[in-house]
């Protein structure tokens, strides 16, 4: 079953990323093996991730703002979800430093910040 986002497109976001993990660095988590051996579930998580990466940029594009560039590494940041933390997507488009977010969960406390 796909997965649904939501997008979010914002006035630039200029503070504290380095907070927050990038792609690059979630995708070398989900990537490593455990003594010596490659897990499974390591590789579903990292076929899953890297997908729903690909998708998010996909969605950002058809929204018609995301213009393909990154102002600094995209990043993930944790949301609660039923028994588990789900991962969303945050970057940010050099051009005019707009801040898109693509979420698994409606975050409707950015709909107010959203042009």
């Amino acid at each position: 079953m796909k997965k649904r986002f939501y997008f979010y497109q914002m006035q630039p976001i200029d503070f504290h990323w380095d907070f927050l993990s990038t792609v690059e660095e979630t995708v070398e988590k989900l990537s490593r093996y455990k003594d010596g051996e490659y897990s499974p579930l390591s590789f579903e998580l990292l076929h899953g991730f890297l997908n729903d990466w690909k998708e998010a940029k996909e969605i950002a594009s058809k929204a018609g703002h995301w213009e393909g560039d990154f102002r600094e590494p995209p990043r993930i940041f944790w949301l609660p979800a039923d028994q588990e933390f789900v991962y969303a997507f945050a970057w940010k488009q050099d051009n005019n430093g707009s801040t898109f977010i693509v979420s698994p969960q409606k975050l409707p406390h950015l709909d107010e910040h959203t042009f």
